[in-house]
């Protein structure tokens, strides 16, 4: 970006018709480069992979929108795929985008948005949003739990990734098997959180006189199910408000939040179970004991189960293959895990073989 692009632009005659979307995946640039007189849209980014674990970008969101009104830009829009998950996203942009001086910082925002989920009961579900925070935000906290899920390893861009692809999920449980930096302790710290979370959001009556905490949105707006205390002050997206103007939708934040939790609560708690029964079955220990550990994997396919019945129940229907076909990954060695380890004790589990990937240029 600079004055040898705005030269070229002009000679070909297109400085006033390109229009350049300012845009990243976190935080956020200092600066759009006014100065330079073209065109320029914000365009923070709304939340995309709904299919894996659901990840934070409500401070690329904020800062998105203050930029383009500190720098006058021309427009604003969401960088996203569509998910109801996203509710607080959404708010957060518009509310920001329409009203910015009236939202200087983000705590202010975030306070607001938890009375209107919570009512007089705000203070105690912004505790759980903050809970919700701790394992969906930040660049290494993102990044690290989408790891433990199959879809960044599609793309196999590398060999590792090609390997790791070929051979999901086994390849990363050989990797966690010494337990490198205490990742199993640290899976357990974040299911704590996870779990602290949970607790909160599923407190009777804690969301805000509605209807089993569901919202409806109505030509753009969201407004409580009953009714009665009239429409939200802040607006949704306008894309999806043009969807879906003539179509009135019940969004079920209580039971999208709770799901959110609830699957990356299994994910969590399943892997570690995994690593150790591996481990146990290596070790050469007894049948009774491994069949102790066959039981634990089991437990924790039960609570994928929920998880996955949680999304069929929680999300409309387009959404939901996408987000079962990553859990049923995990569920399908697990259950082949369960039933080696309940077999003729071995060393060498046949669920673990991996087969090496033929890279270019080896």
């Amino acid at each position: 970006m600079n004055e040898e692009l705005v030269r070229r632009f002009e000679e070909a005659g297109l400085k006033e018709s390109v229009v350049l979307h300012w845009w990243q995946y976190t935080d956020f640039f200092e600066t759009t480069m006014p100065e330079l007189g073209l065109r320029r849209w914000v365009v923070p980014m709304t939340g995309y992979f709904y299919w894996i674990n659901y990840q934070n970008h409500l401070a690329n969101c904020f800062l998105a929108a203050e930029k383009g009104f500190e720098e006058k830009a021309e427009g604003i829009e969401a960088y996203g795929v569509w998910h109801p998950s996203y509710h607080q996203h959404y708010a957060i942009q518009q509310a920001k985008a329409w009203n910015s001086e009236s939202w200087p910082d983000m705590h202010g925002l975030r306070a607001e948005y938890a009375k209107m989920m919570f009512g007089d009961r705000w203070r105690e579900g912004l505790r759980a949003l903050n809970y919700f925070d701790d394992f969906t935000s930040g660049y290494a906290m993102v990044n690290f739990l989408t790891r433990l899920f199959d879809y960044p390893y599609l793309y196999a861009g590398w060999k590792e990734d090609a390997n790791t692809r070929a051979n999901y999920p086994q390849l990363l449980i050989e990797q966690m098997i010494g337990n490198p930096l205490n990742i199993l302790g640290f899976l357990a710290q974040i299911s704590g959180f996870v779990q602290k979370a949970i607790n909160i959001f599923s407190r009777e009556g804690l969301w805000k006189d509605m209807v089993n905490g569901q919202w409806s949105m109505v030509n753009g707006q969201w407004s409580m199910a009953d009714g009665d205390a009239g429409p939200s002050t802040i607006n949704h997206s306008s894309a999806v408000a043009s969807a879906k103007a003539d179509q009135p939708s019940t969004i079920p934040l209580k039971g999208l939040y709770l799901t959110e939790c609830l699957r990356i609560k299994a994910v969590l708690d399943l892997w570690p179970k995994m690593v150790n029964s591996v481990k146990a079955a290596r070790a050469g220990v007894d049948a009774d004991k491994l069949g102790e550990w066959a039981d634990s994997v089991d437990k924790a396919i039960e609570q994928l189960d929920s998880a996955m019945l949680a999304i069929e129940t929680n999300w409309e229907r387009p959404f939901v293959p996408q987000a079962l076909r990553e859990l049923t990954l995990m569920r399908d060695f697990a259950v082949n895990l369960s039933t080696e380890l309940r077999a003729e004790p071995s060393k060498e589990l046949k669920c673990m073989q991996i087969t090496p990937v033929e890279w270019p240029n080896d």
